[in-house]
């Protein structure tokens, strides 16, 4: 919380990531919060860690890359 936070990523089981990212709106002076940056994650191939992480890390970028409007 100190180091504020630009974006916020719930990497989470199906289901879950947005209850755990409603828990992060209570502190709104986060940048990440006020700038509506907190990201659902719910992308299996990084829960564990093999040849599909790749795809799974790829997959995260994009969705860095769309909250910050950079597009490919």
């Amino acid at each position: 919380i100190a180091r504020d936070p630009d974006f916020i990523v719930a990497v989470a089981p199906p289901g879950s990531a947005a209850a755990w990212l409603a828990d992060w709106r209570r502190f709104t002076h986060l940048r990440a919060v006020q700038n509506n940056r907190l990201i659902e994650f719910e992308d299996w191939r990084l829960s564990r860690l093999g040849p599909s992480a790749l795809g799974g890390t790829e997959a995260l970028c994009r969705a860095l890359e769309s909250r910050r409007g950079i597009q490919r």
